[in-house]
């Protein structure tokens, strides 16, 4: 197996060499020059700060959360009529508990104010369809959501204004995407 240092082979010598996730290089001045392939989210973005890729992070889970019924479709024998996608309920619930403690959330409030709705769904089980139990889908209130943000309106946390206003309106893709993206914006 090649080192990530020197070969002996020509060949090897002359061109790139893969080596646990490294490009070792000749360089015109004889010597081997290591770089990493695949580049951590530090390097790759110096100025990213830990704290705001955790708070963008907590939006991961919705983005792949498996039931969801975006604006103005139907899925789940369910039509949202709304402008925002709305979400399952365990997903609603998850993000709840995760951004719970956060500080500093005012890009996340207003990515959630725009784009997610405080009504979630459930999907019965077929389990829980069979001896004449009523086994249809339905719409509530995503209540951990509405108390979480609630709560943090009355600590003074909510102080963004809509994510929508400076760009196009409509449901992105990936909100984690997004919120990294206005931060990156934010920056001087």
């Amino acid at each position: 197996m090649p080192s990530n240092k020197r070969t002996t082979s020509a060949t090897a010598m002359t061109s790139s060499t893969l080596w646990k996730n490294t490009i070792t290089k000749r360089t015109a001045s004889s010597k081997l020059r290591t770089t990493p392939l695949i580049q951590t989210p530090t390097e790759s973005a110096p100025s990213m700060t830990t704290d705001n890729m955790l708070l963008c992070g907590t939006l991961k889970h919705l983005d792949e959360c498996k039931y969801k019924i975006p604006p103005l479709e139907k899925r789940y024998d369910l039509h949202n009529m709304g402008s925002k996608t709305v979400y399952h309920c365990d997903c609603t619930h998850r993000l709840a508990d995760q951004i719970r403690h956060l500080e500093k959330t005012t890009i996340l409030q207003s990515l959630l104010q725009d784009f997610v709705s405080l009504s979630c769904f459930n999907v019965p089980s077929v389990q829980d369809c069979h001896g004449g139990k009523s086994c249809t889908a339905g719409f509530s209130q995503a209540t951990d959501l509405i108390q979480v943000l609630k709560s943090m309106e009355e600590r003074g946390r909510l102080n963004a204004q809509s994510t929508s206003k400076d760009s196009k309106r409509g449901t992105p893709i990936r909100l984690y995407k997004r919120c990294l993206r206005i931060i990156e914006s934010k920056k001087p």
